[in-house]
């Protein structure tokens, strides 16, 4: 505190005017943390990890002002291949330890490495924007097809095998090495070999399944043996003739 006075015009004697009270100035100060890490610093960064695409990976960042003033925040953005899953729980954040959060969401949509900067604005007079880099990787899964082997096929009978991939997803199905039986066909988009086979023999091929909208593929190598159906013919037996008597007995297959 302090006292103002007032002095005469020769200067030779002062009179107590007021008394003042002087307050310490109030002013917030930000920290950004996640539970995995711990503190954030301003202009750091932070990695949600590596998953697969279409596996997308959400994390939740505590800000806590332990500063004497209120902490005002606004303007949150993130970069793209990054999303934001729930805004600031509050925009004013109390002094002396108060607390929000928010949450981020890596969304791996596509196969690469999203990286750029979070950033969000505040009254922290040196730490405004406080920003930092966010980064992670995003990877194809492992595709299998199953079933691991096909069963074989007859001459004119009819077939149909379906070959599925996973984990699940929408995929389309190509052959992409050797070829199928002469007379079969594969559906692209769900992976079902049907038809009519015309020619014997063993059949190998490949079949690739590409994960829709990304790079990701996964094959097997199948064989389909196609084979001769078992022919008989009846009767089994035939009757006797007689010298100069007409004879006529059919045989089919």
């Amino acid at each position: 505190s302090f006292k103002a006075y007032a002095i005469n015009a020769i200067g030779t004697g002062y009179t107590s005017v007021a008394t003042f009270t002087t307050m310490a100035a109030t002013a917030p100060e930000i920290a950004v943390s996640e539970t995995g890490v711990g503190n954030i610093a301003d202009g750091g960064s932070f990695s949600f990890g590596s998953t697969t695409i279409g596996t997308a990976v959400t994390k939740t960042f505590t800000i806590t002002n332990s500063g004497s003033g209120t902490l005002n925040l606004s303007n949150l953005a993130v970069p793209s291949g990054f999303s934001i899953a729930s805004n600031f729980g509050s925009t004013m954040v109390a002094s002396g330890g108060g607390m929000t959060t928010f949450q981020i969401t890596m969304t791996a949509g596509a196969v690469g490495t999203p990286s750029g900067t979070l950033s969000f604005d505040n009254n922290d007079a040196d730490e405004n924007p406080f920003n930092f880099t966010i980064n992670g990787s995003v990877t194809c899964p492992t595709i299998t097809l199953t079933p691991p082997s096909l069963p074989g096929g007859t001459i004119g009978a009819s077939y149909s095998q379906s070959v599925t991939a996973s984990p699940a997803g929408t995929y389309t199905y190509a052959v992409t090495s050797g070829a199928l039986p002469t007379g079969l066909m594969l559906n692209t988009s769900n992976g079902t070999i049907s038809g009519t086979p015309t020619a014997t023999g063993p059949f190998n091929f490949r079949i690739t399944a590409t994960l829709t909208g990304s790079s990701c593929t996964g094959f097997n190598d199948y064989s389909i043996v196609v084979t001769c159906p078992t022919i008989t013919l009846t009767p089994p037996s035939l009757p006797g003739g007689t010298i100069g008597a007409s004879y006529s007995q059919s045989v089919t297959a």
